[in-house]
């Protein structure tokens, strides 16, 4: 039900009420009825002393913004009250709310892994409310998973500005992943349109006499080649250093231009390390994602994995190896999928 079906906040109050009545059958109808509308009330007016109306409301559509701010504070409301805990621990989360002790927003912005334990205060309730909020306002609200619930959940953050969220001032964007499996489904270090296309870079490739037959006789076998891969295979050939050379500043510059530079070295080395190429591609591709107008102008990278109960947070490139993350390893030659291309950033514990 859209929110401008209604005319008043009462009328949201009275449907949300009606959905959550039956939360905790523990106790009477009549008393549940009563401690839920109370519930609902104090969590209504924590939300409105920290200004999330304004919050919220520069997130909506055109056409709602500044129309029904009440509402959608009740439609907020309404999601916690939801949330799958007895009231005693509703009561609890009201209070953490009101004290601004549900997210610990420093985690945001200080390089390092950490847990989502950690981000919520190492408290169960707060993590609860948490995860139950995480697809809170994704798509309609134009918003990513995890981005509304931390700004509801914290007076320190806020999802106007350069960032996906600010917090404290500084502009965060956020990667969430939060399917079931671990491991999976987490945000990639930029934007599919700014990839080069796959033949484009087969016709680079196929440029290098030394090269060219190798690369060839793989992509019989399989249409895509990854970074380990493709380094592997170069050598294996009798490739000289001045056309290596050529190769690394030709391949990678054209990939990400002159923030390639880090992997195009780290390549051109003399049967340069599988793993080591693969970091420095990483590295490369996030300044290239950071010094970009990819995401809006944000300064600190933040990766969560509700799956793995973990966070990632970095600053600069070097920061990756502050933090615990799944092996992955991008694409040289990508199936025609550019997405294969970025490095997909999911932390663990």
């Amino acid at each position: 039900m859209l929110l401008f079906e209604f005319d008043n906040p009462e009328q949201v109050k009275q449907e949300i009420l009606q959905t959550i009545n039956s939360i905790d059958p523990s106790v009477q109808d009549s008393q549940l009825a009563a401690a839920n509308s109370k519930l609902l009330d104090q969590i209504y007016t924590i939300l409105n002393k920290g200004n999330v109306v304004d919050r919220i409301t520069g997130a909506l559509p055109d056409i709602l913004k500044g129309e029904y701010p009440e509402q959608e504070i009740m439609r907020i409301a309404g999601a916690i009250a939801d949330a799958p805990l007895g009231y005693k621990d509703k009561i609890e989360f009201a209070k953490n709310l009101n004290a601004n002790k549900v997210i610990n927003a420093k985690i945001l912005v200080t390089p390092g892994s950490y847990t989502i334990d950690q981000l919520t205060m190492n408290n169960v309730t707060n993590k609860i409310v948490f995860d139950h909020l995480k697809n809170y306002g994704v798509g309609k609200q134009m918003k990513g998973p995890a981005e509304h619930a931390l700004a509801i959940l914290s007076k320190d953050v806020s999802i106007q500005g350069k960032g996906d969220v600010t917090v404290n001032g500084v502009a965060v964007e956020v990667k969430a992943a939060t399917s079931e499996k671990r491991g999976g489904g987490g945000g990639r270090f930029g934007e599919t349109g700014r990839i080069p296309s796959r033949q484009s870079i087969l016709d680079l490739l196929l440029k290098f006499p030394s090269i060219a037959q190798p690369v060839q006789d793989f992509l019989t076998k399989q249409k895509s080649m990854n970074v380990e891969t493709f380094v592997s295979l170069v050598n294996s050939t009798e490739i000289q250093p001045e056309e290596r050379k050529q190769l690394a500043d030709n391949l990678f510059l054209t990939i990400f231009g002159n923030e390639g530079k880090i992997v195009a070295d780290e390549f051109a080395k003399p049967n340069a390390n599988p793993d080591s190429v693969r970091r420095a591609y990483i590295a490369s591709n996030f300044n290239w994602y950071k010094n970009s107008d990819m995401g809006g102008e944000w300064e600190v990278l933040v990766g969560m994995s509700f799956a793995d109960n973990a966070v990632g947070v970095m600053k600069t490139a070097e920061d990756i190896n502050k933090i615990t993350v799944y092996k992955k390893n991008p694409a040289i030659v990508t199936t025609d999928k550019p997405q294969e291309m970025l490095f997909q950033f999911n932390p663990k514990p």
